[in-house]
């Protein structure tokens, strides 16, 4: 059972889709998947090697067998390294053409070639490893054996290794004010996974990650994205709004304390749930509030003046509110723009649209008036009170979403546009560029109850 926060990987048909992009670049088809090379084999004067992988190298994530190993060539001609049991894979290109130019003839022959290796992780950077090649030889037994080992497998061995390093692989996401335990990765027959877990939570466990659905993808846990919430909330928040008339002026300034905040995944949707304790301060003033006191009730209105001669035209209420529904789903929108920055990256905009509160929001409050004269006789100035407390009850709400959301200072999601680029020398001064990447628009779509994903898709520049 997996364990993690944050995780990346690819499926074997995602890893086998990236290498049939390398092999339909037609310069990285020449660069890459063919060359040739001249050595000294000694007695034998010179001689002239070529390579020409003529069909689409396929890669299983498998261990070579003892048997396949028993007859495969490593870097030492005379040793084998061990042979991989876990992390393994096996790149096999299932023809390539060899010719050997030694004493003016030129002989040529054309079999399979499987390279076989291990997944490896270098400072959290995936990577593979090409320790061994075999070779179909039942078409290689005009090249003696000393041709074949002095310059046949090593340049073999060099052009897989070339053919594994042009591979990108995908990283982990980055999330801001989170420390995370050094990653963990596993291969099975189905693909890669690497994976990490929050500091103080228990250790990551990436076996038995199932592939989300894209071929290369990037996942988020929310409960990471929650715990960067708990600890950034402050303790209150507030917005005050007015309204009303010349005569009669509303007002009101809305608190929210002791809150509890949660992204969540409401079907294809993400949303802030907002719970909490919210209360209003609300005032009616001006010259109506004023004359209505004192025509109603002229004692009153004179105790009031004498008592506070700076609100003697004032009426206050303080009153909880109550809200529906409750949480209150506030919508999230995730979005992410074109690599930028140095190193590039991707950072998710975490923001909320237009219509982010939700159309049946309802708002209960009651407030008392203060002061000699009821609720009825201010009908004029209390009837706008309603609309001020609500614009005001929003703008709070979208306050702390905002805040939090704020990639600058609260949450921040990117992925590392850089760490999953890989350039390619082709000798002649031209390069290729390979990234892994999001593509520009929303992003982040939620997959499950607590999980969100990111596929990746690759360009070449």
């Amino acid at each position: 059972m997996s364990g993690f926060d944050i995780a990346a990987g690819a499926t074997l048909s995602g890893l086998r889709d990236l290498l049939a992009r390398l092999y339909a670049v037609p310069e990285l088809r020449a660069g890459l998947f063919a060359g040739s090379q001249s050595v000294d084999l000694g007695p034998m004067g010179m001689a002239t090697g070529g390579w020409d992988v003529t069909e689409v190298p396929v890669l299983s994530l498998t261990p070579p067998s003892p048997a396949d190993w028993a007859t495969a060539h490593g870097a030492d001609p005379d040793a084998l390294p061990p042979r991989p049991e876990t992390n393994a894979f096996a790149l096999t290109c299932p023809a390539v053409s060899v010719s050997l130019t030694a004493s003016g003839v030129t002989r040529t022959a054309k079999g399979k070639v499987v390279a076989y290796g291990r997944f490896t992780m270098t400072k959290g950077a995936p990577g593979l490893e090409v320790l061994a090649v075999g070779l179909d030889e039942s078409d290689f037994s005009m090249l003696d054996a000393l041709m074949v080992n002095r310059l046949i497998v090593p340049r073999l061995l060099d052009m897989t290794r070339g053919i594994a390093a042009a591979i990108p692989l995908p990283r982990l996401p980055r999330l801001a004010g989170i420390g995370f335990q050094p990653p963990v990765f596993a291969v099975d027959p189905g693909g890669l996974a690497i994976a990490t877990s929050r500091e103080g939570a228990p250790p990551p466990d990436a076996a038995g990650i199932a592939p989300p659905g894209p071929a290369l993808f990037a996942l988020v846990d929310l409960a990471a994205l929650n715990a960067v919430i708990a600890a950034a909330l402050a303790p209150s928040y507030s917005a005050e709004e007015t309204g009303g008339s010349d005569a009669f002026t509303a007002s009101a300034r809305v608190t929210a304390r002791d809150l509890t905040l949660t992204l969540a995944a409401e079907g294809a949707a993400l949303v802030l749930r907002v719970t909490g304790r919210f209360a209003a301060y609300g005032e009616l003033s001006g010259t109506g509030v004023g004359i209505t006191k004192a025509v109603l009730c002229p004692i009153g209105a004179a105790a009031d003046a004498i008592a506070d001669p700076g609100k003697w035209d004032k009426v206050v209420a303080e009153m909880d509110l109550g809200h529906s529904p409750d949480p209150l789903p506030v919508a999230v929108a995730a979005t992410v723009a074109a690599p930028a920055g140095e190193p590039p990256a991707q950072v998710v905009d975490l923001s909320l649209p237009g219509q982010s509160l939700p159309p049946d929001l309802s708002l209960s409050f009651t407030p008392k008036w203060s002061g000699s004269v009821t609720g009825s006789a201010l009908s004029a100035a209390a009837s706008a009170f309603a609309g001020v407390v609500a614009r005001a009850f929003e703008e709070t709400v979208r306050g702390i979403a905002a805040d939090l959301l704020d990639q600058e200072a609260r949450l921040s999601v990117s992925l590392p546009v850089a760490e999953m680029t890989t350039r390619v020398s082709l000798g002649g001064g031209l390069r290729i560029t390979l990234t892994l990447g999001a593509p520009p628009g929303p992003v982040l779509a939620p997959i499950s109850s607590s999980l969100l994903c990111q596929p990746l898709t690759l360009t070449l520049s």
